[in-house]
């Protein structure tokens, strides 16, 4: 009598193991979907709460310097206009313009102007009138000439003694020489002293 073969069990098995490892693949996906959905349902509400505190989705200016410390700027802009030789008062500070120089010559052939400009020097003093100490900065000053072109203090002084950047205790003065680069055909130049960046008021004095 013959026996029957034996009934392999490897295909049901195999079936039960694949339907295993794909319930737990879906289960890992479904989480991963429902974390994203939670986390654009989280930014979206953030966004509306932020839409409902100022009216739109974005953060305004002066919400962000309400601060009692923020320095505000000035809405009245002075800009009175002296001449050389003029002694000129801003606050505790002293200014005097001297004379000025055109057409400097460098002998310095590191230190030369640019094809079609010239430099000229201003003599100048700043002085501390008052008690504490207040600072002079080359970096205050700018020229403007007839057409309104400005341009800053040039970083290699040309004429010498130069002026410079100082810290001012009580009656205390300094004075030297300011360099500017400008244009050979510009005239009518003026100088211009803003002694402080948190204030808009300026000393403008005529060199011509």
């Amino acid at each position: 009598m013959e026996s029957n073969p034996p009934i392999k069990q490897e295909s049901s098995v195999g079936k039960k193991a694949f339907l295993a490892g794909l319930g737990g693949s879906v289960g890992v996906i479904i989480g991963i979907v429902l974390i994203v959905l939670l986390l654009c349902c989280g930014c979206i509400f953030i966004v509306s709460m932020n839409m409902n505190n100022n009216g739109s989705g974005t953060l305004k200016i002066d919400e962000v310097n309400s601060s009692s410390d923020t320095v505000k700027q000035p809405t009245n802009i002075t800009a009175a206009k002296y001449k050389i030789g003029d002694v000129i008062e801003m606050g505790d500070l002293q200014l005097t313009v001297y004379s000025i120089e055109d057409n400097v010559k460098s002998t310095n052939t590191f230190f030369q102007p640019e094809e079609g400009n010239k430099f000229i020097a201003v003599d100048v003093k700043v002085s501390n009138k008052g008690t504490t100490i207040e600072n002079a900065n080359p970096y205050d000053f700018e020229i403007k000439d007839s057409d309104d072109y400005s341009f800053n203090y040039s970083w290699y002084n040309i004429k010498t003694p130069e002026f410079n950047a100082s810290d001012l205790n009580a009656n205390d003065s300094v004075r030297g020489w300011l360099t500017f680069e400008v244009p050979s055909t510009s005239k009518d130049y003026r100088l211009v002293y803003q002694p402080s960046w948190l204030s808009a008021d300026q000393i403008i004095v005529e060199l011509f």
